[in-house]
Formats: C-alpha cells, sequence, structure tokens
C-alpha cells in the first residue's frame, strides 16, 4: 500500500484537531506550554492542572502527552478523576537510564523509571506494558528526511533572502537566538527541542511504551 504523506499528514491534522476540541470543551485541563500557545491563537480558554474534575471516569487516555506534563502533578490529578479501579492508559515516549550519560544533545520526555515510580508513589498499580519502540523508529528516519530535504533547505533560504533584503533585521535575529532561556541560548533550545529527535539517539536511549495503570483503592 501507498501513503500519501502529504494526504496523511492533513489528515491526522483534522483529527488532532477535533480531538483537542472536543477534550479542551468538556474538561478544559491545562496543557503543556506548546499547545497552551495553540489554544491561545484558536481562542479557546484553559485552566490550570490542579483542576477538580466535574465528574469521574471509568478510563482516562494519554497519547504523546505525558512527555508534557508535571508527573507530580499529573497523576494525583489523574486519581482525582478516575472513579475506584478506574483505568489510566498511556502511550508515549521515555528516556531510558542510559539517556543520563548524553551531554551533548537533550532528549525529551521524562526517564521511564522516573514515570513507574511516580506511578506507584501516587497509588496507580501497572496491569500491563507494551514496548513498540522498533515499531515507532521508522517515523523518526522519515522526519529526519523531510527535516533535512526539505525543513532546513528552506529555513536556510530564508535566512539568506532576511541577510541579503533586510541585513538589520537579521542580526537582531542572530542576537535574540544567543538571548539565554534558563541558562540555555534560544539556539540551542531551537536545536534540542524543535528539532527530530535524532533516530540513532532515540534506537539506544529512549523507548516508546504502553501503560495500562490502575488506580488503587
Amino acid at each position: 500500500m501507498t501513503i500519501n504523506p502529504a494526504k496523511e499528514t492533513r489528515w491526522h491534522t483534522r483529527v488532532a484537531d477535533r480531538l483537542v476540541s472536543l477534550f479542551v470543551r468538556n474538561e478544559k485541563i491545562k496543557p503543556d506550554v506548546m499547545l497552551q500557545f495553540y489554544l491561545e491563537v484558536i481562542g479557546t480558554d484553559y485552566l490550570h492542572e490542579d483542576y477538580v474534575p466535574d465528574r469521574t471516569y471509568d478510563l482516562i487516555l494519554m497519547s504523546e502527552s505525558v512527555q508534557y506534563q508535571r508527573l507530580e502533578e499529573s497523576f494525583p490529578n489523574a486519581r482525582r478523576a478516575l472513579n475506584p479501579g478506574g483505568y489510566l492508559l498511556t502511550s508515549d515516549f521515555y528516556r531510558l537510564e542510559s539517556a543520563r550519560d548524553v551531554k551533548d544533545r537533550a532528549l525529551p520526555s521524562h526517564f521511564l523509571n522516573d514515570l513507574l515510580a511516580r506511578a506507584q508513589a501516587h497509588g496507580f498499580e501497572l496491569i500491563h506494558e507494551d514496548d513498540i519502540t522498533q515499531e515507532t523508529a521508522p517515523s523518526l528516519d522519515y522526519g529526519k528526511m523531510v527535516f533535512e530535504r526539505y525543513i532546513r533547505p528552506t529555513l536556510r533560504l530564508q535566512l539568506n533572502a532576511l541577510r541579503v533584503h533586510l541585513p538589520l533585521a537579521y542580526k537582531l535575529f542572530r542576537l535574540v537566538l544567543r538571548v539565554p532561556v534558563k541558562g540555555e541560548p534560544m539556539e540551542k533550545i531551537i536545536r534540542n527541542h524543535l528539532t527530530p529527535p535524532d533516530p540513532e539517539l532515540y534506537r539506544k536511549h529512549m523507548c516508546y511504551r504502553i501503560h495500562l495503570f490502575r488506580k488503587r483503592g
């Protein structure tokens, strides 16, 4: 079967937009910073993560959202929103312990051991775990190809045009990239967090896990 990447991207975008719209309209849980920006752009309000739900549920799904949350807050919130014996189903990627030795590149998400320890500490029992790292790794290969072949050359072309036609604006932009945010220059933050994770680092020092937790008590 041949997949049209552009068509698939449009489909995923429509699905994501619909899910975000439904989710925010019904529960209004404060999102991560990037999603917060997205919601502000489309005019949707939000509340803080320390919320009290209007009702409780049998199942909560977190699909590639755990990495953006503070574990010390997200697990207590999930526990408050679940019925006794309710389930928390998560799917996301995490850092392995070997990632602590990686110093030259910031890897995203939480450490897997930290996630499991926090879940247990906040009253969740791990019922089932699936490791699908190898099945997800090819998507990073594809993302790296798209970034290197299309996105990076486009950005370089735009920067060159800015340097030639608006040299003062170009110099100001370069200065902004050097401004430190929480001790790191903006340029390093963009390189580490807004570019696709390196596929080889991902395979060596990260994993993608599906976890099914059950609320104890």
